[in-house]
């Protein structure tokens, strides 16, 4: 797991807020708690927390994963017990599950500065930089698609739901009514110390970034594949272009933006098959018989 999806939680207590954090991996659990001040934390092996589970929890007995799941929630109560010897500080806390009272503890230990340093602040510039990242591809991902339509609308494409139609995105007027939070320099310093944390993978609701080389991991395709669907595509756009349609009431519009999008699409794997082809029949290679691609009925 990143160290950006390990986000922090928050809860007030003793007229103070605090941000605790749970960290689960295959044999063990941490659990951290700061006032951005200090930092507390514990470590435990997960056999160890379910007997303390257990031990807290008397009367009734809970499953393994219904004890890790409230305990990565945020609790009900906390009563905070700090001691003069080290080790000693302890973190009671107080959940409910379906109703019913469960009680749980944390063991704390105070951590040094530099452990504050890696555990919290490192993790905040980290995510403050996985933010703007992510700002800045989606402004991106705006202005490209309000230039795309604009070049089918030249071409002669007409969208043909008028209502759902939106206005050209504002740069300028977006960031005037959400204006920047003051984060630059933060945003700065995280991109240009923290690069080697900002490599973990994306998850599904991420961007996907444009890489034509993806491409080099599929199987190629057969001669008599290739030529299948060569004649499918050249047939598809020859229909569309040729085609004279009629209109009769004002709901009929020319050729909308989605046929000129599946026509590039289709102009695209007409041109990918073409450079496949001319790659199979390269001087390298025995050469291939040639197959009629001009005339075909439509």
């Amino acid at each position: 797991q990143s160290i950006i999806a390990k986000m922090w939680s928050s809860a007030k207590f003793n007229d103070k807020t605090f941000f605790f954090r749970v960290c689960i991996a295959d044999k063990s659990i941490s659990f951290h708690v700061t006032d951005l001040e200090g930092l507390w934390s514990e470590e435990k092996d997960l056999s160890a927390i379910f007997a303390r589970a257990k031990e807290l929890n008397k009367r009734i007995e809970y499953d393994e994963d219904t004890v890790l799941n409230t305990i990565k929630s945020s609790p009900t109560q906390w009563e905070f017990k700090e001691s003069e010897a080290e080790g000693d500080d302890i973190l009671n806390l107080k959940y409910y599950i379906d109703g019913r009272p469960f009680y749980f503890k944390w063991s704390l230990v105070k951590r040094s500065a530099n452990d504050f340093k890696d555990i919290v602040l490192q993790t905040l510039f980290v995510s403050l930089a996985a933010y703007s990242r992510k700002t800045d591809d989606l402004l991106d991902i705006i202005k490209k698609k309000d230039a795309e339509i604009n070049q089918y609308k030249v071409e002669g494409a007409v969208l043909k739901r008028n209502k759902v139609e939106t206005a050209p995105f504002n740069e300028n007027e977006f960031l005037t009514k959400y204006p920047p939070q003051g984060c630059d320099a933060f945003v700065k310093y995280a991109r240009e110390n923290c690069e080697s944390l900002f490599s973990a993978p994306q998850d599904s609701t991420s961007l996907k970034s444009e890489n034509p080389q993806n491409n080099n991991s599929k199987l190629k395709t057969s001669p008599q594949k290739r030529n299948r669907k060569f004649i499918e595509h050249s047939r598809f756009v020859h229909k569309i272009e040729n085609e004279k349609l009629t209109y009769t009431d004002s709901d009929n519009t020319p050729p909308t933006v989605d046929d000129a999008f599946e026509i590039e699409q289709s102009l695209k794997e007409l041109q990918r098959l073409q450079k496949e082809d001319r790659q199979a029949t390269s001087p390298s290679q025995p050469p291939r018989r040639k197959v009629a691609r001009k005339k075909f009925t439509l």
